[in-house]
């Protein structure tokens, strides 16, 4: 994830702590994508995208990283 989504991210969930605004993130199935790369094209494929600096494990983190500051009070990840 580019610096500057990450920075986006941040912004609005901090606009939205600050204004009372509600603040949730549903993923559900995340888990799909990562199995159909690994059936097509092989487990170094999947662990390149989900790995310890994989681009997914950044995504996610990022949520977590909010979640843990309180600008995301809910949140809810589910795998199939």
């Amino acid at each position: 994830m580019s610096q500057p989504v990450r920075d986006l991210l941040s912004q609005v969930a901090y606009w939205a702590a600050k204004h009372g605004a509600p603040r949730y993130v549903l993923v559900d199935v995340y888990d799909a994508l990562l199995r159909t790369l690994a059936v097509t094209s092989g487990d170094h494929a999947a662990q390149t995208l989900a790995g310890r600096q994989g681009r997914l494990r950044q995504f996610f983190g990022r949520f977590k990283f909010l979640h843990d500051t309180g600008l995301l009070p809910r949140m809810f990840i589910a795998g199939a």
